[in-house]
């Protein structure tokens, strides 16, 4: 059965079958919608996985009391929606919630708010307010990937669990405050790290200048925390890290050269993929594992190995140009 639609003043109102205290779906448009708080006689608690998807939503949402969980692709690519204001008893944001929401502006995340999923607000372009509330305690994978406008942001004590890339691509995010007695993350030269792993999460743009040292005491490089960087020339990567994840660096282009430390153990798929200035990566003994792809598509490139390494049998096995330090 088609979910009903009837307008009251500037709102739109769904009506669905008694007996649901689910929204499935939507098909009315308007300048603004009201979510129900009760369908019959039953109360709202959820917006079901793709109720809303690329269904031209109005500008505006409100939702009442009582939902607590806003589900997958719930919103998705609802490119006229500029605001949704959410209630205190939400709980859960599902993956991709909003994702594509091109015109929203602003979003303030309550504080019953425990996780936030995966891509929840990618590429919102113009999302340049975020508010979370203390209550987050998890934000999923490029949960905010590609939000260009977003320049600053808060991070509560709440917080848990932060994905890799999760601010991937906000080139203009340089303000990252998070308290000196956060249990889980800390800001280093501006730079996020989670304390428990000792992963570099994001570092702005605005620090990626020609040149960059990774903060001491970093163990884990994540996944694509420099992707697509096109101003890096030269990277300092301190004894210690032992991982550099999925596409740290791939698409540098102006990337010359790079020397792991012997500390660093793996190399994850596609992490100099790209790098078309790429000339010399030496690589430690230490490296045993390195992934699919590492080095694609860097023509230039010429790895430094050593004569009974590990990289050495992966450059004869995948066809990589390679040479042995001077001292050998």
């Amino acid at each position: 059965m088609n979910n009903q639609v009837y307008t009251s003043g500037e709102y739109k109102y769904i009506i669905l079958p008694d007996g649901t205290a689910e929204i499935t779906g939507y098909t009315g448009r308007g300048s603004s919608l009201l979510i129900p708080m009760t369908l019959g006689n039953v109360p709202v608690t959820s917006v079901g996985k793709q109720a809303f998807l690329n269904l031209g939503l109005p500008e505006i949402v409100i939702f009442p009391e009582g939902i607590t969980h806003i589900g997958d692709s719930a919103f998705l690519d609802c490119d006229r929606l500029q605001s949704a204001l959410l209630p205190d008893s939400l709980k859960t944001i599902d993956n991709s919630a909003f994702s594509l929401c091109e015109s929203l502006i602003s979003i303030d995340i309550p504080g019953g708010v425990q996780s936030i999923g995966d891509h929840a607000f990618e590429s919102c372009s113009s999302l340049a307010n975020v508010t979370l509330g203390e209550g987050v305690k998890s934000i999923g994978f490029m949960a905010f990937d590609a939000c260009s406008s977003l320049t600053a942001i808060t991070l509560p004590d709440s917080i848990s669990f932060l994905g890799d890339e999760v601010f991937s691509g906000c080139d203009q995010l340089s303000q990252i405050n998070v308290s000196p007695s956060h249990p889980y993350i800390s800001v280093v030269d501006g730079a996020l790290i989670t304390k428990p792993d000792k992963r570099l999460v994001f570092c702005p743009r605005s620090l990626k200048s020609e040149t960059y040292t990774v903060p001491q005491g970093t163990k884990i490089i994540g996944r694509g925390v420099f992707y697509d960087n096109k101003t890096l020339k030269s990277i300092t990567i301190p004894y210690g890290v032992t991982t550099i994840r999925h596409s740290a660096f791939e698409s540098c282009e102006n990337l010359r050269s790079v020397t792991l430390p012997p500390s660093v153990t793996t190399l994850e798929n596609f992490v100099f993929l790209g790098c078309k200035n790429l000339t010399s990566v030496v690589i430690p003994d230490s490296v045993t594992a390195i992934g699919m792809r590492a080095f694609e598509q860097c023509p230039a490139l010429t790895l430094t190995v050593g004569r009974d390494s590990y990289a050495r049998q992966y450059c004869i096995e995948n066809g990589t140009q390679f040479t042995y330090p001077r001292s050998e």
